[in-house]
């Protein structure tokens, strides 16, 4: 990481807290950052109300920056903050990542931050996904060129889906909790269960095989959001779980 570029940035003054937001499709996280120092043990999920009442609790001046990664347009922070609020956006090129879309801002911000966030720690080809609401897969070469990337349905997403289809719609589906994994399920709930966790881990190592398939190294493969724990013990390839890669990805791109 660069030195300090400048005394008076707050960025560099490691007594300055920053408020780092990332508000996804189902949840919102949020921690602190003294200068580029992830402040991992404030980090709070939960709710848009959840992050609402959590600042009405702070004083106005304890934050000198807040910083916001949010998949929906509109999440808006109340009107006393705003002064301070700074919306992340996805960039057509930083120093680690170049984004393979030729409308840089059309690349959810999330998935920029993510592949960002994982570069930091990585020089080589690496595959990011996202296990959400949605799948997002994320592919970026060993010089730092993104690739491109697939979305599919979410885990629980999928699950939601077919226990509201038809005959489905009879068999109770716990998209909480993870039943016991079947490689060939005796019932429809498990079936359903194994059928939907399948279909992510095949689609994450057909991603990895088009990847290799096109000259590039076995990528390091990073994992983040609910589902990460449960598809990473059934991959055929080694993760790293990270829940915190677009807040590393904020750090790189507005706090160096």
């Amino acid at each position: 990481m660069p030195e300090c570029s400048a005394a008076g940035d707050n960025s560099c003054n490691s007594s300055a807290a920053t408020l780092l937001i990332d508000a996804g499709n189902s949840q919102v996280k949020w921690l602190l950052a003294k200068g580029r120092q992830l402040q991992t043990e404030t980090l709070q999920q939960g709710s848009s109300d959840d992050l609402y009442a959590f600042l009405a609790q702070q004083n106005h001046q304890q934050f000198a920056r807040i910083i916001l990664a949010s998949v929906a347009a509109d999440f808006a922070l109340p009107m006393h903050w705003q002064s301070r609020l700074e919306r992340a956006i996805s960039q057509a090129e930083h120093r680690l990542l170049c984004n393979a879309y030729p409308a840089a801002n059309q690349l959810g911000v999330d998935r920029w931050l993510a592949m960002l966030g994982a570069r930091l720690s990585c020089d080589e080809a690496l595959c990011v996904v996202d296990l959400g609401t949605a799948t997002t897969l994320d592919a970026v070469s060993a010089e730092g060129q993104h690739l491109g990337g697939w979305i599919i349905p979410g885990l629980a997403t999928s699950r939601h889906v077919l226990q509201h289809k038809g005959h489905l719609l009879k068999h109770s589906v716990d998209t909480e909790h993870e039943p016991t994994f079947q490689r060939f399920a005796d019932n429809t709930r498990d079936a359903i269960a194994s059928g939907t966790l399948h279909l992510q881990i095949a689609a994450i190592e057909r991603f990895i095989e088009q990847m290799t398939q096109q000259g590039h190294a076995t990528p390091r493969l990073f994992l983040s959001g609910g589902w990460a724990q449960a598809v990473a013990g059934l991959l055929s390839y080694e993760s790293v779980i990270d829940p915190l890669l677009v807040f590393r990805g904020l750090t790189a791109q507005y706090l160096e």
